[in-house]
């Protein structure tokens, strides 16, 4: 049985300010609807920041570093460094690369960070990756996390026991 839930998310900087450090944080407010044609409804707030050597991005007082500069092909770091969670590796691939959006329009440039990729095939499968564009921002995120069926009648046939595919892509973007 799978179950499937489409929806709108839409982030909007509402307030930055300038840090000690001399970066500034950006206020965002998280929109959602159930569809292009529905009421947008405030869902929460969180905050992001570059710094000279850092993208940061803050949800629930949880800052997850998911950017390292300068950026290189292969670069490794831990995602979880700025905050109590378990240290996560994450690998930037696939520098330069056009992307195209569901709506036909070419990210001329982006950049592909590796937040997990295990692919079991038996057990369980899990890939995380980001997109980001330059100058742009998240442009695409994907989440798949699926657990087999381990039974001696289905094991390592990757019949899907249970998990969650979670798919997150740019429709537009700019001031309004």
């Amino acid at each position: 049985l799978l179950d499937f839930e489409n929806y709108q998310l839409r982030l909007v900087v509402v307030d930055s300010f300038q840090n000690q450090a001399g970066s500034i944080t950006y206020v965002i407010h998280e929109l959602t609807r159930p569809s292009e044609v529905g009421e947008w409804e405030f869902n929460q707030t969180s905050s992001a920041r570059i710094t000279q050597t850092q993208g940061i991005f803050t949800d629930g007082n949880v800052s997850e570093l998911k950017l390292v500069f300068p950026i290189e092909a292969g670069k490794e770091w831990d995602g979880n460094a700025l905050n109590s969670l378990d240290s996560d590796a994450y690998v930037m691939d696939s520098l330069f690369v056009p992307f195209t959006t569901v709506t036909e329009t070419i990210i001329p440039e982006t950049l592909t960070v590796i937040q997990e990729d295990n692919e079991d095939l038996i057990v369980n499968f899990v890939s995380n990756h980001e997109i980001y564009g330059l100058n742009i921002g998240l442009v695409h995120k994907e989440e798949i996390n699926l657990n087999y069926c381990v039974e001696d009648d289905c094991i390592g046939q990757q019949v899907i026991d249970n998990g969650r595919i979670f798919r997150q892509t740019l429709l537009n973007y700019g001031k309004e």
